[in-house]
């Protein structure tokens, strides 16, 4: 027995799996490690290459993930420089994204978390306190004009007192209510210090307030139009200081239909949470894998390119994905809006995605990601059973199908579905070998997509709790994209 052990131990140290090595990989995308294996894990300091895309990352890893120090290096040139804990941004580090704007300050999560310095195009930026991705607590917003805000956030909005100085040196203090001017003292010279001051006129018609500078890096943009200041209101609502300024959107059209994105890793939830948003929206989920193969099924233009590429194993362009997206688009049942299920993944895919939407006269309205905890995910996979033909999924512990009693060895002949009582079945990858690999490709994909639109559409709920719990948070954040009636 000690022989075979020993003599196993040293047939895998021949295959290079302890210690330093090299290992190539074709999922998700080809590349190579080269780098330090602990028990056939990257696991201490390695570098990782995807050679088709150009990604890289140069640090610690741990169990297969960023863990520890590192460097992340994205084709674009948008740069990550940090801790990471279990493959998420977690603690102090620095992002430059591909206009060369930078975040110096505290992640949690992946996301920004704690005190932060974040620029912005025209020299303009936000330092202070971020809570979960949002400007949170106490902060100051320096302007490209050199003026400055200084005072209280909460979820990415003005909220409770606040100085406003001019670049003439001149100041104001003001007062707001989520978002909205409540009260404000006019301009004085005199009050130079940053300290309390007493509030001697009181706006009574409520100023909707601009949030800040639109960028992919903050969060908690409302999308309800914004107006600008009544005529007539007390004070100087123009001033240089643009936070009181007209409001300026985002350059392209107003949206004509909703267009939402929905993301999850697997065993997230995302299926029965999808059937709740298409029951309440009245949108068609549509899948880039169903859509590819009704084109072709079809035997349109696009559909014909697709089945071109696929047919001789390469892999289809995201100009043809694109266009089958505007094919399937135009049809009447999108014309309310539709949900985009899990596309796009790439930086150049959502460029592509935004310009085909801004040709037609609308845009992505709103991305959802339900978030849960990677350990809790490989509970959820490694029980889980599908019915192949509808997508119904069942659990061994959660959510079994009648035909199980819970306690036998589950198998094709005690897993049946309960509409057709037909035999259930599991994904070839639903285990926690597999389940490490894409949860690592989704969360580097999803994160820089979140990074992309930004948070001021992007909305993050937690997934770890009771379907009707995570209902509950979805239906606050899609509320008012549903049907009159519909929650």
């Amino acid at each position: 027995y000690a022989r075979a052990m020993l003599g196993g131990l040293l047939g895998d140290v021949g295959r290079k799996k302890f210690g330093f090595a090299r290992e190539e990989f074709d999922a998700p995308s080809p590349g190579y490690y080269e780098g330090q294996f602990r028990f056939f894990y990257r696991a201490g300091d390695g570098t990782l290459i995807y050679t088709t895309t150009g990604d890289k990352y140069v640090g610690q890893f741990q169990d297969d993930v960023f863990h520890g120090h590192g460097t992340r290096v994205w084709a674009d040139k948008s740069k990550y420089e940090g801790q990471w804990v279990r493959g998420k941004k977690h603690g102090q580090g620095s992002y430059v994204d591909e206009m060369q704007l930078k975040y110096v300050g505290q992640w949690e999560g992946g996301v920004r978390h704690g005190k932060g310095d974040q620029e912005f195009a025209n020299g303009e930026r936000y330092i202070g306190q971020w809570v979960k991705g949002q400007p949170h607590g106490k902060g100051e917003y320096r302007f490209g004009d050199g003026s400055l805000y200084k005072g209280l956030w909460r979820h990415g909005r003005y909220d409770g007192e606040g100085v406003l100085k001019h670049a003439d040196g001149t100041y104001e203090r003001m007062k707001y209510d989520r978002g909205l001017l409540s009260a404000r003292e006019p301009r004085d010279s005199k009050h130079r210090q940053m300290g309390e001051l007493q509030v001697r006129q009181v706006m009574h018609t409520p100023t909707v307030l601009p949030k800040l500078p639109r960028s992919r890096h903050l969060v908690g943009y409302d999308p309800v139009e914004q107006t600008e200041v009544p005529s007539g209101a007390s004070g100087n609502a123009a001033s240089p200081g643009k936070i009181l300024s007209t409001p300026s959107k985002p350059s392209g059209v107003k949206a004509k239909r909703a267009v939402l994105v929905l993301f999850g890793p697997p065993g997230a939830g995302k299926g029965t949470q999808s059937e709740a948003i298409v029951r309440k929206t009245g949108f068609p989920q549509l899948s880039t894998g169903d859509m590819l193969r009704e084109a072709v099924a079809a035997g349109t233009e696009v559909g014909l390119k697709a089945k071109e590429a696929m047919d001789s194993g390469a892999l289809v362009t995201d100009d043809v994905v694109i266009g089958i997206i505007k094919d399937r688009i135009a049809q009447p049942d999108c014309d309310g809006g539709f949900i985009l299920d899990g596309f796009p993944r790439t930086i150049p895919q959502a460029k592509a995605l935004d310009t085909m939407l801004q040709g037609i006269g609308t845009k992505v309205s709103r991305v959802l990601e339900i978030n849960v905890p990677d350990s809790v995910l490989e509970d959820r996979i490694c029980g889980r059973w599908i019915h192949k033909e509808s997508g119904r999924s069942y659990h061994v512990s959660y959510a079994r199908p009648r035909s199980y009693d819970g306690q036998s060895v589950p198998n094709e002949e005690t897993m049946r579905d309960d509409i057709t009582g037909e035999p259930l079945t599991r994904r070839g990858d639903d285990n926690a070998e597999s389940l490490k690999k894409r949860l690592a490709s989704y969360h580097a994909e999803t994160e820089r997509i979140l990074d992309y639109y930004g948070s001021w559409i992007c909305v993050r709920v937690n997934g770890n709790q009771s379907p009707q719990s995570v209902e509950l948070e979805v239906d606050s954040a899609l509320a008012e994209f549903y049907k009159p009636g519909a929650r």
